[in-house]
Parts: structure tokens; sequence; C-alpha cells
């Protein structure tokens, strides 16, 4: 039998084949790799998977205001020497009364004013501030003894809006009075405020004349 030999174009032809397969191993594994899912090894880390992008609040991401390590959200209302229920009544010249715990502040230091401007002074210092309504015998004692009362005090009791009839800047009604003796002096006509004199007992007088401020707030 004679041998039939290989046609020289064999090589090439081989050489095709042997291509042709690595392209196809080439497209296989390409397949494969890009089918992982997210967040598996190796492929695109989904949010939260192992070495990707993590949320607000991961381990290592970018933190939440109040969060560990974040920025933390102020909890702390500013305090206001204003309004009541256990705001500040410690400052210069204030004095809390454990029984009421109304504040007061009496500007022995301060400058003596009229009666209008006192007013407008005690609603500069707080919020709901006003010129001192002495409702009871204990509230008296309270400003003797602690809040140290001299003469020359204004407190906020008026017969401005009519003669004759004082009234409490509050329009509380005047169920406790301290007239000193001969007062109040009706006789001296309208406008009539009332302080403390030096006997340290009530006295109307000019509205126009200078006095102490004592503020009281709630």
């Amino acid at each position: 039998m004679r041998i039939r030999p290989f046609p020289r174009s064999w090589p090439l032809a081989g050489l095709l084949v042997f291509t042709g397969a690595c392209s196809i191993f080439t497209d296989l594994s390409e397949l494969t790799q890009s089918t992982t899912s997210a967040g598996g090894t190796g492929g695109t880390t989904s949010v939260g998977g192992t070495g990707g992008a993590k949320p607000a609040g991961g381990t290592g991401g970018a933190k939440p205001a109040g969060g560990t390590g974040g920025a933390s959200t102020s909890t702390a209302s500013s305090s206001s020497a204003t309004g009541s229920g256990g705001a500040d009544c410690s400052g210069v010249n204030e004095y809390e009364d454990p029984a009421t715990s109304h504040c007061y502040f009496y500007d022995r230091t301060g400058t003596n004013d009229r009666f209008s401007d006192a007013e407008t002074k005690c609603s500069a210092w707080a919020q709901g501030g006003h010129l001192v309504a002495i409702e009871t015998a204990a509230e008296a004692s309270f400003l003797f003894n602690t809040v140290n009362l001299t003469k020359d005090t204004w407190i906020g009791l008026s017969d401005q809006a009519v003669s004759g009839t004082y009234l409490w800047v509050t329009s509380a009604p005047l169920t406790y009075t301290d007239w000193d003796v001969g007062f109040p002096n009706d006789a001296a006509g309208q406008n009539q405020c009332v302080g403390y004199a030096d006997t340290l007992k009530w006295q109307n007088a000019s509205c126009s004349a200078t006095r102490i401020t004592l503020c009281e707030r709630p």
C-alpha cells in the first residue's frame, strides 16, 4: 500500500483549530467571571458587601449624624434666664423663692428709674418679667429676709388706670397691702405709683420719681 503524504496545508489548519479552541476557552472564562453575582467574591461587590462601598452606619463607612465617629446631633438645648420650670435664677442680684419658684431681680447696683422705665427694665430682664406684685405676707417676708429690700424701691402697684384704684401691673387683685400710716394719699392726684419708703412701708408717690427696680417673673 502506498502511503499518501499529508498536505502541506495541515499545519495551518491545526493552528486555526487550536486558536479557535483558545478563543472558546477565553469566552467561557470571561462569561464565568461576569456572571458572579453582586456581593460575591471577585465580582463587583454590592453596597454593604465585603470590600465594597459601605452605607451610612456600616463599619468603616460614612456615619450618620449621631453615630459613633460621625457628626453628632446636639441634644442639649440652650438654657435661658427666661421662662419658668427650672430656668436659671442664679444671676447677679437674682433670687429664687423656693416656695413659689418665682425669680426676683433687685437692681440695687443699677440706676434708679421712673416707674415706667422700671417696668420696661423688668420686661427686658426676662420673658414674663414685671415689677414685683406682692400678693402675700409670706412673699413680703421673703423679699425682706432674702432679697434684703431697702427704701426707695418700686413695686408694681399704681392707680394710673383709675385714680384712687390701685392695681398690680399683672392685673392680680389687691389682696395684701402694707401701707404706711396715712397712705395711700389720694389727695396727691392721679398718676400715683407705689414703692417702699424709708419706713419700709408702702407709700404712693409721683410715677416720675426715681426708685430702685424690683422685678419678678414666674
